[in-house]
């Protein structure tokens, strides 16, 4: 499962689930700060090991829950302390100025855990949603007493609807959908047949240029060796030239071969890579549509 369609696929759970769109946003922006630096299959990797979406929801809703009440607990105690009178004591009696200490607030807390393993922290599923979502309290809850950041959930019927105009869209501009993809794959279709017919081209030169190199210099040593019974030196020429033309066709020979069987295969890859990387695009391009459409 690639990026795109992992956070499609675990908004629309969160929601069900009844986290706010705010709480969404925070959890997916901790997700990209995660798989930042890392290329798609080492992403695909970190998230099969989250396992079902549906338990890695049900975690990431313990986890904001807690971290919801602790934040609430927390601002309690402090209001507690802001509205705790205080003491007044005689300067000379000790046992009245010791009850006048009170216990300081640890700055510590700010480095509390917000997300603590479950009962099942062991699994891999675990450690990874850990350290995606990070240990500090505040990666979550930017402002825990921010009463905007508690924004209604989406109703799950709006989504709905949204999902039905998103494909009564895609069916009306399905003509032009078609003829984009039709017109890519006979571009890929065009590009793999020139390739093919070039190495063909190739390979017939290949041959056509070995046989009549080989002929012209076996002729021309006959000749050579016959005119060497009357005369030597032209003999000896003829019989040099067949030789040069047989080493020329030779090296013609090697050169097409390198380049038929050798580099044009090289071409046919890169070019079938490319048309893996054009179909991957065409379904992130998909998934952000209609993510985006659904107001997800």
């Amino acid at each position: 499962m690639d990026k795109q369609t992992f956070y499609a696929e675990l908004t629309e759970k969160l929601l069900n689930a009844g986290l706010s769109h705010e709480y969404i946003k925070r959890h997916l922006a901790q997700f990209d700060g995660y798989f930042k630096g890392k290329n798609d299959e080492e992403v695909a990797a970190e998230i099969s090991k989250l396992g079902d979406l549906d338990k890695v929801a049900a975690r990431i809703k313990r986890m904001t829950e807690k971290a919801i009440n602790d934040a609430k607990e927390e601002n309690e105690t402090k209001k507690q302390e802001e509205r705790r009178e205080p003491v007044i004591v005689n300067a000379d009696n000790e046992n009245l100025q010791e009850a006048m200490k009170t216990d300081a607030p640890n700055d510590s807390d700010d480095d509390v855990v917000v997300f603590e393993k479950i009962t099942d922290a062991d699994s891999s599923a675990d450690n990874v949603l850990t350290e995606a979502h990070g240990t500090k309290r505040g990666k979550i809850l930017q402002t825990e007493t921010d009463t905007s950041v508690t924004s209604a959930p989406i109703d799950p019927k709006i989504i709905e609807q949204n999902r039905k105009k998103f494909w009564i869209i895609f069916t009306a501009t399905l003509p032009i959908t078609l003829s984009i993809l039709a017109a890519t794959a006979m571009g890929f279709g065009f590009l793999f047949f020139c390739v093919a017919l070039v190495i063909l081209l190739s390979i017939g030169t290949l041959i056509f240029v070995t046989a009549a190199g080989t002929l012209v210099s076996v002729f021309g040593l006959i000749f050579g060796v016959s005119l060497m019974l009357t005369n030597v030196p032209i003999g000896l020429y003829e019989c040099g030239v067949a030789i040069m033309i047989g080493a020329f066709a030779l090296a013609i020979g090697i050169l097409v071969y390198n380049f038929a069987v050798r580099f044009m295969p090289i071409v046919a890859k890169w070019l079938l890579k490319l048309v893996h990387y054009v179909i991957r695009k065409y379904r992130e391009l998909y998934v952000n549509l209609k993510k985006e459409c659904i107001g997800l």
